[in-house]
């Protein structure tokens, strides 16, 4: 508890047993939800009080939110306050209301160790895990996954393999070069009485012969 509110005691306890009620009186808002759903003795006090809050101007457009506030045990000195809210649960003893009860049944069943830090007014808590682990000492681990799929060991040293690839071999060759590599040899010239070049030899030969008289060579 960081604080309090300063009520008369006629005030206190009529709020209190209004409270109460809402859990443990048959015309109660909480009643048969805790008759259903709390596991606790009889002589574990648990009181609250239900809550709905409307979200829409007509009840058929959007569900209401649903709340519940419970602490207890209210025959002894009060060690929990529970607050479950519902976003458009509907009504906060059908939706809120039995979370409430069976947290109750597990804090009843598993009570936190004495040693149990809470916070104070000069000793709040903080969020975020950089404070803690800066109070701790302990540096955070981050597990590296390799390419096999596995997860190696956060002790073990992670080793890392450079692997360089051979150099580029870059070969110039002359444009000269590259041309006459690259020109396809020309065709031998044909030699036989076939051949194209044969023709007009074949043809200077009839004429001094006679044959062809008339006729200019070719």
């Amino acid at each position: 508890v960081t604080g309090h509110v300063s009520l008369t005691p006629t005030d206190y306890e009529a709020m209190l047993q209004g409270f109460i009620g809402a859990t443990h009186t048959p015309r109660g808002t909480a009643y048969l939800t805790f008759q259903a759903y709390s596991d606790v003795p009889s002589t574990y006090v648990i009181a609250g009080k239900t809550g709905t809050a409307t979200t829409a101007t007509t009840p058929d457009a959007r569900a209401p939110n649903a709340w519940f506030v419970g602490f207890g045990p209210v025959n002894a000195p009060t060690q929990y306050v529970v607050v479950v809210a519902v976003a458009q649960g509907g009504y906060g003893a059908d939706a809120a209301a039995p979370a409430v009860a069976k947290i109750f049944n597990y804090l009843y069943k598993h009570p936190p160790s004495s040693s149990l830090e809470l916070p104070t007014v000069s000793h709040q808590p903080t969020l975020g895990t950089s404070a803690s682990n800066a109070g701790s000492g302990t540096s955070p681990t981050t597990a590296t996954t390799n390419a096999a799929g596995s997860t190696p060991s956060a002790s073990a040293p992670q080793t890392t393999t450079a692997t360089t690839a051979p150099p580029a071999t870059t070969t110039t060759a002359s444009l000269s070069a590259m041309t006459t590599s690259a020109a396809p040899s020309p065709p031998p010239a044909a030699t036989g009485t076939t051949g194209a070049a044969a023709r007009p030899e074949r043809r200077a030969h009839a004429h001094r012969h006679g044959r062809g008289a008339g006729r200019a060579p070719p």
